[in-house]
């Protein structure tokens, strides 16, 4: 294929071209790669639109592969704030843990749809996905990483409590949660 020839330093061009040659494989190989690359670099539009294009030519492949490019595209898309994607992405990723068995993942993700969903105002979801994402945490056995079903439990517990207390009343929110209950990494890295 042509498009490998060209130099890599360029992910975003050879995406692109592969998604306008309609080359999944390659789509799915470079553009995550892009995606990631711009993200490093704090260009997140572009980070959120090169997942878009790999997350187009994923409906085909493993659960697992297909829930970890929403994770990402969603991470970015919360950081645009664009909650309505995220919160898209996330439940869908719940979904895709799902049907690939990961209990453990599954639960991290409905810890992670709950702060998109406080964000718009959508606090009894919000709440209602910590719950979930505690109860399944809480059945999982012990582990090595213990620690972050320990961090997603006290992530969903606070984010409860702040959309009760900050968030109650409007849709819409006066105040948002402030930095201090805001987590630094959006949604918590678990691997």
């Amino acid at each position: 294929m042509a498009l490998l020839a060209w130099p890599t330093s360029d992910l975003a061009r050879i995406a692109h071209h592969a998604e306008g040659a309609e080359e999944a494989e390659a789509v799915r190989e470079f553009a995550p790669q892009a995606a990631r690359r711009a993200a490093g670099v704090g260009a997140h539009r572009e980070a959120a639109a090169q997942y878009a294009r790999a997350l187009r030519f994923t409906h085909s492949v493993p659960p697992v592969e297909r829930a970890r490019l929403l994770e990402a595209y969603a991470e970015e898309c919360a950081i645009l704030d664009q909650n309505g994607e995220a919160i898209t992405a996330l439940q869908e990723a719940v979904t895709r843990w799902r049907v690939a068995g990961n209990a453990l993942k599954e639960g991290e993700a409905l810890a992670a749809v709950a702060w998109p969903l406080v964000r718009s105002g959508r606090n009894a979801e919000a709440e209602g996905a910590s719950r979930q994402a505690i109860t399944l945490l809480q059945a999982q056995p012990p582990l090595a990483s213990s620690g972050v079903r320990t961090a997603s439990r006290r992530t969903c517990a606070c984010w409860t409590a702040t959309a009760r207390r900050r968030c109650a009343g409007p849709a819409r929110p006066s105040r948002w949660p402030s930095a201090s209950t805001t987590p630094r990494r959006w949604p918590p890295r678990t691997s």
